[in-house]
């Protein structure tokens, strides 16, 4: 029987040199805009939303973070003033790198990121077998910059090939 070993990495980040700019609405027009909890909705959207007549009390916010959607507010932001957005930032960049590699991705109970990466097919058993890896970004506690904490969780048995 194999046994797995937890195996944690730590990817150190850098804050962007300059401000970034990201997208809000409130009414999203693709499937791609991700809600946000009130609480990690800037200042700065709420008074740009207001600025362009565009916020409409007790609806929620969205953003499509660096991609412009139909209808959305430019709001520019240093990420290092807005931790929490940044997480939320951090893990769709993780999602989209992801989803454009054709890579299995998906959330656990705890909202944390699992990457399903190939690594082999037995094609007598006609199984692929997969290394399983949970990604998760978080700030230094020294320095209070970002870091990509990559955790080795098993070698999985996955989809049947056909």
């Amino acid at each position: 029987m194999e046994t797995s070993r937890l195996q944690l990495n730590v990817i150190n980040l850098t804050w962007p040199a300059s401000p970034i700019t990201c997208y809000f609405g409130q009414q999203p027009t693709t499937g791609n805009a991700v809600k946000l909890p009130d609480t990690l909705v800037p200042p700065q959207v709420y008074k740009a939303l207001q600025a362009s007549k565009k916020l409409k009390a007790d609806d929620s916010i969205y953003t499509n973070f660096t991609v412009n959607e139909p209808g959305f507010v430019p709001v520019k932001m240093a990420l290092h003033n807005h931790r929490s957005f940044a997480k939320y930032y951090y893990s769709n960049l993780l999602q989209v790198y992801f989803k454009t590699k054709r890579v299995v991705y998906r959330h656990d109970f705890i909202k944390q990121m699992e990457v399903w990466i190939p690594k082999q097919k037995d094609e007598s058993k006609g199984l692929m077998y997969f290394d399983k890896y949970r990604l998760k970004p978080v700030f230094r506690t020294d320095t209070d910059c970002p870091q990509l904490w990559e955790q080795y969780i098993a070698h999985a048995t996955g989809e049947q090939v056909n």
